[in-house]
């Protein structure tokens, strides 16, 4: 049994016994027999949901209401989590200590914003949910309140980004089953935007087209262990190219790292797209008990879900998308950034340090110009039909 095997399996216990309690305390507040009937006749993910869209939702459309057959697109920026370690790094460099994702560290854009200007032309901002933690919900509302119909999900705890995005995300495809996402993380610099898009781009029209989830990586140099390697069956040539992906490798030191890029692996950039229903379907194969927990909350009237989510998230542990689910995964299909994109993992002082320098560099040839005006409306999709508290507006 692999690690990865090891970690769900003990997690799918715990999450069983999660369930069962939040089942017991709440099923009063259940519509109907719904999670009755699917617990006793074996349901599907996906029959929950018909039935669920049938009694709450009836007569929406399955496109979401718009009328068009190109799958929808909605991106979900990880900013969760609060590494001590990084604190008297921002403290130094900035200042103030806090997390590494809200700091401005060059006179401008913070490492969030900056994933949401990057992403602003691949999915505007009515498309995109920052996952943050609730105890930084004011940091957070500062720096997104000039993002017009931008989505937050306030997590009460980060248990992992596998827990953060499972809740946004079934929201998503409860409402809109053809989504395709792509999920990211703010860990990362980018030189070339333009360049960064295209790809982004392609791979979204990949997952759709093949019905896959698509990883992106990228060969450029660094250090550090924090972003993992993405092993393909063969050499990505060119840049454009989409292959399967034998395996992924979480973390590697010095040699194992050398070895694998010898052997053509690519560093994990944390940027996957994938159909949203595919990514609903690897939780409800590797860590079922999960997804019911949390279906479970999403069948609960929405003036409880709030409530709900709160009890959930107190009794869990850390699952990680990319170095747990991910790593179990199959039929992954994996594209390359172009050197040119000048992409950086900012997963360490070191690589943070030098990236800043090169951005102060291109700021004196080139300052910057302002992209943002406004006020922020933090809404949630669901406020269509009624306000959803899974997620309330920080």
């Amino acid at each position: 049994m692999s690690p990865a095997q090891g970690k769900l399996l003990a997690y799918g216990f715990a999450s069983l016994l999660q369930a069962g309690h939040r089942g017991v305390t709440w099923a009063h507040h259940v519509p109907g027999d719904l999670m009755t009937r699917s617990h006793r006749s074996g349901w599907a993910w996906r029959d929950v949901l018909r039935e669920h869209c049938r009694r709450c939702v009836t007569g929406e459309r399955r496109d979401g209401g718009r009328g068009e057959s190109t799958p929808r697109r909605h991106a979900f920026v990880m900013a969760g989590g609060d590494d001590e370690r990084w604190r008297s790094v921002t403290r130094r460099l900035t200042g103030v200590a806090m997390p590494r994702q809200y700091c401005a560290f060059r006179p401008g854009l913070s490492l969030v914003q900056e994933t949401i200007e990057r992403l602003a032309p691949v999915c505007s901002y009515d498309q995109l949910t920052v996952v943050v933690d609730r105890h930084e919900g004011r940091r957070a509302a500062g720096q997104l309140k000039d993002y017009r119909g931008i989505d937050v999900f306030d997590q009460p705890t980060d248990c992992g980004t596998a827990i953060g995005l499972l809740v946004p995300l079934l929201e998503l495809v409860m409402t809109d089953p053809d989504a395709v996402v792509l999920v990211t993380s703010v860990d990362q610099g980018v030189a070339d935007t333009a360049t960064f898009r295209r790809t982004v781009d392609r791979a979204l029209e990949a997952a759709v087209e093949r019905e896959r989830i698509v990883l992106v990586g990228t060969r450029s140099a660094g250090t550090g262990e924090a972003q993992g390697w993405i092993v393909p069956h063969r050499p990505l040539h060119p840049s454009g190219s989409f292959v399967p992906v034998a395996r992924l490798v979480h973390r590697a030191g010095a040699d194992t790292a050398a070895a694998l890029r010898r052997a053509g692996g690519m560093r994990s950039t944390m940027v996957m797209a994938a159909p949203g229903r595919l990514l609903i379907d690897l939780y409800e194969r590797l860590c079922p008990q999960v997804l019911q927990l949390f279906l479970f909350c999403a069948c609960l009237p929405a003036a409880e879900r709030r409530a709900f989510v709160d009890e959930a998230f107190d009794g869990l542990g850390q699952l990680d998308l990319f170095g747990d689910l991910l790593a179990m995964a199959e039929q992954l299909v994996a594209c390359r950034l172009p050197a040119a994109t000048g992409w950086t993992d900012l997963g360490n002082e070191a690589a943070l340090e030098r990236y800043l320098a090169a951005q102060h560099a291109a700021q004196r040839r080139h300052p910057p110009q302002p992209s943002v005006t406004g006020s922020v409306t933090l809404s949630r999709r669901a406020r269509r039909s009624a306000p959803s508290p899974i997620a309330a507006d920080l």
